[in-house]
Order: structure tokens, then sequence, then C-alpha cells
């Protein structure tokens, strides 16, 4: 077998890799006593001497601007508009104070060690001098963000709001926002707020989720949500909490038009599905996948570490090796101990505008067991305006690499002279204590480090400014003007101030700034502030569609739905967002296919058959939008001929019908079924035999969720149409080639027909797959009679036909009596 995954420098490191588990392999052969010997521990480096150990490309350097004991523990971090800096120290990790089973059976952390800094360059030359311990006393804090003069605090099981309204760089006032994020694994819990472009603050729920109760200011319970498998988001005025796409591990960003991205240990970067839409939107996709992965090298993909494999982690991996049951579990990213992502985290979309122009929009993923920085550049494709994939940015290398064992780049952090800073976390182990053999673990310190902590920023070759306006100190104006900069944070911050200034005079600034064509990304947040700011923005979202940016229309859609929602009578609103079905650009007609979803009215149904036959994507939000629409499948078969291509038709556009059928089947309207029996069964129908039968599969399959059969929905004068069908189906049936429509529709049939048809075909003779779809439609039919008729043929079946069989005959009681009697 070949193995591809596509670069030269991938290619390499496996074979460098399978050499490695190669003599794991041979190793483990040999006794594991005394291996315990071999579990040494590596020491840290000092700060005077950190600069020695790291490798950086393209002339960028890290430089350190803040480092223990000015910080310890730092795993996000966020700066005001004063141009602090505050951090999260979670200073606990990896234990808490409180049994955790089955991951923590004692109580071996220390109780609320937790706390948030903030870091000053009163200078204002680049590099933090002093700090404060803004907010501490609490358990595992993991994420801040900044609002309203304070900062909002993430340290599960708790959201908290602090500030400091004296002056003195400590919080006076502490709010518990919401309570109830889970606990049950250090490494997957809520984390990383993020100001999002809508005015809410999004946040990675982790897979560990919570039943979260959520607080008003003065302590009163507002809301309650369950959380399993999403994200959240919330307004920071009205605390209203929504679930969100998402569900992964720790990392979550935005990039500049408000597209999300999340990670996992071992996926390091993927994309969001419906990134700003709250989940009750997307409850009708027949199947939402909430994230998708987006890595051309595979979600474990290689990378390249300068650092040594740490002793126990070589003991580690050839215990796994020897073990046959551990090595038949685990993927083969986890035999052998270096080589591929298995602790990706924090992943971040840079955003600023200090670096050279080809690395804006990459993303940043820290491999914190790898001790490295890796780098993704992003692809687009036709029709993709979004980035369609990431790619490896640098052959053979990783952006950053450490030869020290302790440097654990946790965290980003976009900052406002337009450089990225990296949390590094300085740990001497970063590993879940749960993945370590007890008596691997008795040899190590997993708490090694807490007293440590950096941070470090990103460099570029030219150096950066330090001089940079801070936004405290901005007027409304100016403020207004900052929403065009090319600098992520400015325009994030600059939004943020004006919605928590509530400044009347800004209301005319920014009508004025959504009409400014050249600077689409200001030209949304504008849009978007002026919505929060309680604005009628109708005639700016025809400015966004306008725009010369397709990113631009997809927001413009999105605003344009919610608005028409609210006011369905706006005509000329309504006719321009449902123009962009025929748009170029995926995402737009995406956004489009859900809102239809949540619209009624003139033109609707046009708008979706247009989609349809035109691009024929987004296919989940349209079937989405086609639950309430009885005649899709009547107006997309007459504009199918009026294209004069009946029986050309492709295969997306078949599955299209078919789902449309069995939707209405499962809708059950009577009347819309018999309207649709009369056209599958008309003797004029403009499609092809196969298609009118997969139709009438479709149909009854939907109905056969209600409890209802094809046979029983049928009026007198369509059941002799319907016969001659059947009648033609048992004709073919010895056709093997074309043999699958015909035993589809059969599973439809009456029973005193059908069975001894499909059962004839039971045989030696017959394909093995066909005897296999007719054993499924004999379990189909109604009543005992076929599961019976595929029990008398048991002596010529296969073993695996033998097991479909039983398995049909375990679905009713009656067939397991007939079993029984057998």
């Amino acid at each position: 077998m070949v193995v591809t995954f596509g670069t030269r420098a991938t290619s390499r490191s496996l074979g460098g890799i399978l050499l490695v588990l190669l003599a794991l392999q041979i190793r483990a052969a040999e006794p594991s006593a005394g291996d315990l010997g071999e579990v040494g521990r590596l020491p840290p480096v000092e700060v005077a001497d950190v600069q020695k150990t790291f490798e950086v490309q393209q002339g960028f350097k890290l430089d350190l601007v803040a480092h223990e004991p000015l910080v310890n523990d730092p795993v996000d971090g966020c700066f005001d508009e004063h141009g602090n800096l505050y951090i999260a120290e979670m200073r606990g990790y990896p234990y808490s104070a409180e049994i955790r089973l089955p991951q923590q059976p004692l109580p071996l952390g220390r109780k609320d060690v937790c706390q948030v800094r903030r870091l000053v360059d009163a200078n204002r030359d680049g590099v933090f001098e002093s700090s404060t311990v803004f907010a501490s006393g609490m358990s595992w804090v993991v994420s801040v963000c900044c609002f309203d003069g304070g900062v909002f605090v993430l340290a599960p099981s708790a959201l908290y709001y602090c500030k400091d309204t004296t002056g003195d760089g400590v919080a006076d006032i502490r709010q518990v926002v919401a309570s109830g994020f889970g606990r049950g694994n250090v490494q997957a819990m809520a984390n990383n707020l993020k100001w999002g472009p809508d005015g809410k603050i999004y946040f990675a729920a982790g897979m560990v989720g919570g039943e979260i109760t959520i607080f008003s200011p003065d302590g009163a319970d507002i809301q309650k949500l369950s959380v399993r498998g999403n994200d959240l988001r919330f307004d920071p005025w009205t605390r209203k909490f929504e679930p969100v796409n998402g569900g992964q591990q720790f990392g979550h960003c935005f990039d500049d038009w408000g597209q999300r991205y999340v990670c996992s240990n071992s996926n390091h970067i993927q994309r969001v599905n419906w990134p700003l839409h709250p989940l009750e939107h997307l409850s009708e996709l027949p199947s939402n996948q909430p994230v998708r992965n987006f890595a051309n090298e595979g979600p474990a993909a290689p990378v390249f570490r300068k650092s040594p494999a740490e002793p126990w982690r070589i003991v580690r991996t050839r215990r796994r090796v020897n073990d046959p049951e551990m090595k038949k579990r685990l993927p083969m990213t986890e035999l052998v101990p270096i080589g591929f992502f298995t602790s990706a985290t924090g992943v971040t979309i840079y955003r600023g505008d200090a670096y050279p122009a080809e690395f804006h929009g990459n993303a940043f993923i820290g491999d914190v067991g790898g001790n490295l920085i890796h780098r993704k550049k992003m692809l687009t494709s036709q029709g993709y305006s979004f980035s369609a994939a990431a790619a490896r940015a640098d052959d053979d290398v990783e952006f950053i690499t450490s030869t020290d064992t302790w440097f654990r780049p946790a965290n980003f952090i976009n900052g406002p002279d337009g450089c990225l800073y990296v949390c590094d976390m300085y740990r001497e182990t970063i590993e879940h204590p749960f993945s370590i053999p007890e008596d691997i673990k008795a040899k190590l310190d997993l708490e090694s480090g807490t007293d440590r902590g950096r941070i470090y920023r990103l460099t570029p070759p030219g150096g950066v400014k330090t001089d940079w306006k801070r936004p405290a100190d901005c007027s409304t104006e100016e403020l207004v003007e900052m929403l065009a900069s090319t600098n992520g944070w400015h325009r994030e911050t600059a939004q943020r101030l004006l919605l928590e200034r509530r400044d009347p005079l800004s209301r005319d600034l920014l009508r004025k700034q959504a009409r400014q064509k050249d600077t689409p990304r200001a030209q949304v947040l504008a849009v978007r502030t002026l919505l929060l700011l309680g604005d009628e923005i109708s005639c700016h979202i025809h400015s966004l569609l306008a725009s010369p940016d397709s990113r631009a229309h997809w927001h413009a859609v999105q605003l344009g739905i919610d608005m028409l929602i609210q006011h369905p009578n706006y005509r000329s609103l309504r006719d321009r967002v449902l123009e962009t079905a025929s748009d170029d650009h995926y995402e737009v007609r995406g956004e489009l296919a859900l809102g239809l979803a949540r619209l009624s009215g003139p033109g609707v149904d046009e708008a979706w058959v247009t989609m349809v036959l035109g691009r024929r994507d987004s296919s989940e939000a349209l079937l989405a939008s086609a639950k309430n629409r009885p005649v899709l499948i009547p107006l997309l078969m007459r504009r199918q001929i009026e294209r004069s291509n009946l029986h050309n038709v492709e295969p997306k556009l078949e599955l299209m019908l078919e789902n449309l059928a069995q939707i209405s089947g499962t809708r059950g309207d009577e009347a819309e079924i018999r309207n649709l029996l009369e056209q599958f069964l008309a003797a004029d129908f403009p499609l092809s035999e196969n298609h009118r039968r997969s139709l009438l599969v479709a149909l009854g399959m939907g109905l056969r969720t209600r409890g209802k059969t094809l046979l029983a929905a049928l009026t007198p004068d369509q059941r002799p149409a319907f016969d001659a069908l059947c009648a033609a189906a048992i004709a073919q049936l010895p056709m093997d080639g074309v043999y699958k429509p015909s035993v589809e529709l059969l599973a439809f049939g009456p029973v005193e027909k059908s069975v001894p048809a499909l059962a004839a075909q039971l045989k030696p003779q017959s394909m093995p797959q066909m005897q296999q779809s007719v054993i499924v439609a004999l379990g189909d039919l109604p009543g005992p009679e076929g599961s019976l008729a595929a029990l008398a043929k048991w002596r010529e079946l296969s073993p695996e036909l033998r097991r479909t069989t039983v398995e049909i005959l375990l679905r009713e009681r009656a067939r397991v009596d007939g079993l029984l009697a057998a």
C-alpha cells in the first residue's frame, strides 16, 4: 500500500518515523522490567539562554516581552484599549482540588490557585516591565476577554466578569456570569473567549459541555442551557447565551470576515460550518456537521520537531507497541514517540499588519507536546471566497522549533502593534495525567514549572512599531475611521468601544462608512454596529450587496434574511437578497439556502429551484429549506422540462428529487402525496423509468417513517398504474445489471406478488449483491411473509446473507414466532 500525504517533506519524515517504529517493535521484544531506569528528567532552560534554543524561519525572531516571575503559566490573553495585556494563568494544571472520575481518583490539585494578571508596558518600548494580580482565587483560568473597562474570565466551572474601578490594577468587582461548565477533562473544557463581528463573545465550549446557569449582574438566574458538543456565544450586555456550532478542544479563533476555526489534540485545524448562526437556525439541517477537517495533510499531520523525545515518552511508546490491545486501539500516530500532531492547540489566524502580505490570514498552531509552532497558508478554489483548505506553509521545517522540551506554545494573541504574541506555558510535562502509566508518572512531577511562564512577540525582520495610537485615546470619529484599519485588533477594539460608548454622534459617521464600498471589511463592521445601536439598516444591506467583495455579500444575506423575518414586506430587499441564488460564490449561496428555511412568500420557491438547477451545492441547507414547501418537486421538474433535458438528469439533481420525495412522505400531507403520486404514475412522466421508480421508493420511505405504506396512499385510480410498474419490475428481476430499482420498488409492492418474485432470486446463480438487496427488500415488506420466505432459502444462503436474514427476522414479534415455529 502506498500512503501519500502531499509533500516531499512529509514522505521523508514518514519514512524516518516508520524506522523509529520498527526500532521500537524490535526493542519491544525485550523484557520491560527495569525500563523505569530510562525515565530521566530534562532540565529547563533559563531565560538568559532561551534564545539559543529557537529556530525561526524567514528572518523572524521571538522577542521575550514578559517572563517569570512577572507571569506564570499563560494560556490565553487579551489587550485592552490602553495596551495593557491581561493574561489567564492556569497555575493549577493538570490537577483539580476535587476528585474527577475516572481521570483523577484523588484530590491531588491545589485549590483555587489560578489567576488573571495585568501586564503593563508603561514606557511603550514593547516590553512589559510590571504586572499586578488582577483577579485571583479561581480554579483553572483558561481565557480572558476585554469588555467595558474589565474582562470576562473563563474559569470552569464558572465565567466571571471582573473590573477595577479604583485604578490600582486589581479587580474590585467580580460577578459570576454563568456556572456549570464541565470539568471532567482538563484538556477538553470551555476556552478561548473571542469578540465576534456581530458584537457577541464566542468561545469553544469544549468536549465536556455542561449544564449552564446564567446570572444577571445582581445575581438572579436568567437562563439555563445544556451544552453538549457545541460552542457558545453570548451578548455581553444582555447576557443571553446561545449554542453555536463547534465542540472541539483547546483553540478557537476568527478570521477577518467572521469565519471560525477550532482544533483538537490530533486535528490541528478545523473549519466551523455556519460560523455565525445559533443552533436553532441549523436545527432542520438533515445532518449538521459542526466542523470539517481543513488541512490538506490530514488531521494528525506530520511535524518536524527539533527537540528530543522525552525519555518517559519513549518508554511509554515502547510499551504501547508491545501491547497488542493498545496497538489495535491507537492510531499509528500514537505508536511513535514523535513526528505527528498529537497536542495541537491555540489555532489562531494572523490578522495584523506588521508582517509581509503573504502572512496575512495564515493560521498558527502550537504543538505543545512537540515544542513547535506550525504555520498554515489558506487555499481557495473556484466558488469559494473564504478559504477552501489549508496547506503547510513551510516545507521541510516548522515555522518555529525549539530544542527546549519545556517550550509549550499553548496559545496566540493578535496584538495592537500588528504582531502575534505567543503564550508559552513553560512546563516540564504537558501530557494529560490519565495518558501516562502510573509507574512512569511516579518518576515525574506533572506540576513542575508552575512557577514559570513566558510571553513572546513574534517580530518580523523589519522590527515593530511601538508608537501605535491607543483606541482609549480616540474620539468617536477616530474610532469609526479605525474600522478600516489593516489591523484586526484595532478594528475589533474600535467596534467594541463604539458599542460601549454609544455616542449619538457615531450613527451618522457609521452610516457614511457603511456606504464605502472600497473598504468592505469596514463596511460590514459599520453595518453590524449600526444594527446593534438600533439603526434601520435595510439600505445598508443593499450597499453590502453592491460591494466588489463577495464576503460582504455573505454578511448581507445573513443580515437581510434576519431583517425580512421581522419585516416581510420589504419587497426591494427581498428581491435583491433572492437574486443571490445565482451568486458565483459558494458561501453566499449557502447562506441564502439556509435562510430560505426561514422565509416564505413571493420568489422564495423560484430562488430555491434556481440554486438546485444552477450550482447544485449547499444541499443540506436546501433540503432544510424544503421542509414545508410541497410545490418544489413539480416546480423543479417543470424547470427541468423547460431546459429540454428530460432524460439526462445529473446524479445530484436526481438525489435532490429523491430527498424531496422522502421529505414529502415524512411530512404526510395526504393531498400533497396524492398529487405527487399522480405525477409519478402519469403516462407522460417526463423523466426515465428508473427515475420514476426511485421517486416512488423515496416517497414510500418517507411514508414508512410515519407508519404508513405506499400502497395505502394510492387511490383506486392510481393503483392499476402502480401494479403495472411492479409487474415490469418483476419482469426485469432476472437482469442482474439493472436489478436495484426493481428490487427497491418491490419492497413497497403488494406482498402476494413481491414475495414470490423476490424469493425466486435467492439462488446461487444470482449475484451476491443482488441477493443481499433482495433479502433487505423482503424484510422491508410488511408482515412476516417476506422474512419467512428468505428463511426458507436458508440452506442456499452464504454466511453473510444468513446474518442479514436473521436481522430482518428479529425486527418483529410475528417474525420471531415464525422463526421459532420453523
